[in-house]
């Protein structure tokens, strides 16, 4: 599920009421623009044969919330003129505008990989970064089947634990779970930045933004990898980590 931030304020102390809705609107504008831009971002993944499902799922959720967003603009753009007794529809000037703009992210993937290693944008949630950090530990590590499970730290990793190990790396798990467990981590559904795919009793897998870790795709005992090739996601049940 999307975690909402209808009715946020976004004040600064000492400010009339006036600037404070001013200030609510320029909030939910960059809002709404950042979510169509995860939105058009998920659709273009979505244009592939495998996940396309899921990818619509994540554009249709990011395009809610930034109708979400526009109405509560709209609400603090309607107060800020009973304050000021503005009537038309250029209540922000040409430079408000333009400041607003600046607050909305670039227009490019939230993951990228650069020789092996995620990186994301900075606007990503801290736990996204401790994932994606968590993640980039385990590219050497080799698939041993039963490893990570007794330790964390571990010499390898098979698909639960590697999964297991990024959420705990990231404060979202407090302990190594296997894949029957795993079906009833966090909330069901596509997650809005993490999503655990599980196969209960068979496999797991995760996606960050998009990029998928795997134990599955490469060559034979290979072990979790960043993976940018196509795979199937019949059979798998799609959970996230609460508010992401």
């Amino acid at each position: 599920m999307l975690a909402f931030y209808a009715g946020t304020h976004v004040t600064a102390s000492g400010q009339s009421a006036q600037q404070q809705e001013m200030a609510q609107w320029r909030f939910h504008v960059a809002e709404a623009e950042r979510a169509q831009l995860w939105a058009g971002y998920y659709e273009s993944l979505a244009s592939g044969m495998v996940g396309a499902n899921e990818n619509h799922l994540l554009a249709e959720r990011w395009r809610s919330y930034a109708r979400n967003q526009q109405q509560w603009a709209s609400h603090f753009q309607f107060s800020a003129r009973s304050f000021s007794g503005i009537r038309d529809s250029g209540a922000a000037s040409a430079g408000t505008r333009n400041n607003e703009r600046a607050l909305i992210p670039v227009a490019r993937p939230p993951v990228v990989l650069k020789n092996g290693q995620a990186y994301g944008l900075s606007e990503l949630p801290a736990a996204v970064h401790k994932a994606l950090e968590a993640g980039n530990s385990l590219q050497n590590k080799p698939y041993i089947w039963g490893g990570g499970h007794r330790y964390l730290e571990d010499q390898g990793y098979d698909c639960s634990s590697a999964i297991s190990y990024v959420l705990v790396r990231a404060g979202l798990l407090n302990r190594i779970l296997n894949t029957t467990h795993l079906t009833t981590y966090g909330q069901l559904g596509a997650g809005r930045f993490v999503t655990i795919w599980v196969k209960p009793g068979s496999h797991t897998f995760m996606t960050i933004c998009g990029l998928r870790l795997d134990t599955t795709g490469g060559v034979v005992a290979e072990g979790p990898r960043w993976r940018t090739t196509a795979r199937s996601y019949a059979g798998f049940v799609p959970r996230h980590p609460p508010g992401l």
